[in-house]
């Protein structure tokens, strides 16, 4: 603690968990052999990881939040984003069937979505 008493408004940018110091590919090995990524694509994913801590370290810091009160609302647009993301995928692989002859031209179910590992998200829940 600062002589003040005031360590609010100082970044915690030393505290990274397990994650921070490591880089991406060296957690994340998969990725390196992905042939659909090229080096601009791994410098965003590393730039909007550095975002990311920056963002954490400053609510941290800077709040005068506890994790408790924002992990949740964190967590739903991450889950989100991520349910979203499955769901273009899987729209997109949906189109491709449809136009090849692989799937009947009808109406998508969202049994269809579930089928391709993906949740049916209704236009009012997409991101």
């Amino acid at each position: 603690m600062s002589p003040t008493g005031d360590d609010r408004r100082k970044p915690v940018s030393h505290w990274r968990g397990d994650l921070g110091p490591k880089p991406l590919l060296r957690r994340f090995p998969l990725l390196e052999r992905s042939h659909s990524m090229n080096a601009d694509a791994f410098r965003d994913i590393e730039k909007l990881e550095t975002d990311l801590w920056a963002a954490a370290d400053n609510l941290r810091a800077n709040s005068k939040l506890t994790s408790s009160d924002y992990f949740m609302p964190v967590l739903g647009v991450i889950f989100l984003r991520h349910a979203a993301n499955r769901f273009e995928a899987a729209h997109q692989q949906i189109e491709a069937d449809q136009a090849s002859g692989k799937m009947p031209k009808r109406k998508v179910l969202p049994a269809d979505y579930i089928a391709r590992r993906s949740l049916y998200l209704p236009a009012t829940a997409q991101y």
